[in-house]
């Protein structure tokens, strides 16, 4: 994330000129160095990126990035329902485009490409998947893939967002074998850990206990 075109969208989102320039003050003299056991490195000017960890970091990277959501919406292209638009769906760097067609999808891809020159960022085309719903599901996953920054976005069965696996098909499915599979093995590693102890939890310990349905 460029501090350079961090600060203009600050200037274009309307925050006051003294915030801005609090912000370019601090940002423009962060200097770390990398320390190896006992050797340290030479100290550095970072020009991108928030720090991990601050309270304003989420806030500004969601100026920063939400120059995507805006300028979808000015297109026109994506989903709706009635009037509000559902064409992207993003949580932090995770981007999900709706759309009815194929067509559209591209030209929706076309304007991200765009976005992220201005941003000077870049999509890893090789962790992006497409996935189709409905009754032509079919149809549209026998074309070939979509284009973004100069490669192809291939078209897959499965897909993971935040954790939950959606399946192509008719009607939009949603795959909880993965989870099943991984709540299993940790229950199963939970067992095996305990099966010699008298009792997993101490009496003089305090425990927190999770109930599944």
């Amino acid at each position: 994330m460029s501090h350079y075109r961090l600060f203009i969208r600050l200037i274009k989102a309307g925050l006051p000129k003294c915030i801005i320039d609090v912000l370019v003050n601090w940002y423009s003299k962060l200097t770390p160095a990398v320390k190896w056991n006992t050797c340290i490195s030479r100290w550095f000017l970072v020009r991108s990126g928030v720090r991990q960890g601050g309270v304003l970091s989420p806030v500004l990277f969601t100026i920063y990035a939400n120059l995507f959501i805006d300028e979808l919406r000015a297109s026109g292209l994506g989903y709706y329902t009635f009037d509000m638009f559902m064409g992207c769906i993003m949580y932090a760097d995770d981007i999900i485009l709706l759309s009815g067609s194929l067509n559209d999808l591209q030209s929706m891809l076309n304007v991200c490409d765009n976005v992220s020159s201005q941003l000077l960022l870049k999509f890893k085309t090789n962790k992006c998947k497409c996935i189709a719903f409905g009754k032509m599901t079919n149809r549209a996953m026998s074309g070939d893939g979509l284009r973004l920054d100069n490669g192809v976005v291939m078209w897959f069965d499965t897909t993971e967002y935040l954790g939950i696996h959606f399946r192509c098909g008719k009607r939009l499915q949603v795959d909880i074998d993965p989870i099943r599979r991984r709540f299993y093995a940790a229950s199963n590693s939970i067992f095996m850990n305990a099966s010699h102890q008298d009792q997993l939890i101490q009496p003089s310990s305090v425990g927190i206990c999770s109930c599944f349905y």
